[in-house]
């Protein structure tokens, strides 16, 4: 395993996607809370990609995942919180209701080109997950 420090495993925690979902979501509900109005097409785009890496995340997480790990007490509050939670609350609508009309460009391809290059920056000799 190649992440001997404490500063390397925290590091390695950002190459997940659950960790980069709920970042962009977070991001982009902070931006879209403090500027309701904001209507850019960049903005959008991330808007757009993190609804749906978060959607993504939601689902495989409880139909593949949930039962391979047996977690308690802080742990399974942060899961559920990345897991559960922040899927759920990311799905709903605005504060108004109001539908936003989707970018014309495909949402989310920077992301999947940013986790490519990061994992062949990373490489494959990296061991089963951050510190485990």
């Amino acid at each position: 395993m190649c992440f001997h420090s404490a500063v390397a495993r925290g590091f390695n925690t950002f190459a997940f996607f659950t960790i980069l979902s709920n970042l962009i979501v977070g991001a982009t509900t902070l931006l879209l809370a403090s500027k309701p109005d904001l209507n850019s097409a960049i903005f959008k785009t991330f808007r757009l990609t993190g609804l749906v890496a978060i959607t993504v995340t939601g689902i495989v997480y409880h139909v593949a995942l949930a039962d391979i790990f047996e977690l308690a007490g802080v742990h399974q509050f942060g899961n559920q919180l990345v897991h559960t939670v922040v899927p759920l609350l990311a799905a709903r609508p605005g504060r108004r209701g109001r539908r936003r009309r989707s970018p014309t460009r495909p949402p989310g391809i920077q992301l999947r080109a940013g986790c490519l290059a990061a994992a062949q920056v990373r490489g494959g000799d990296w061991g089963s997950g951050p510190g485990w």
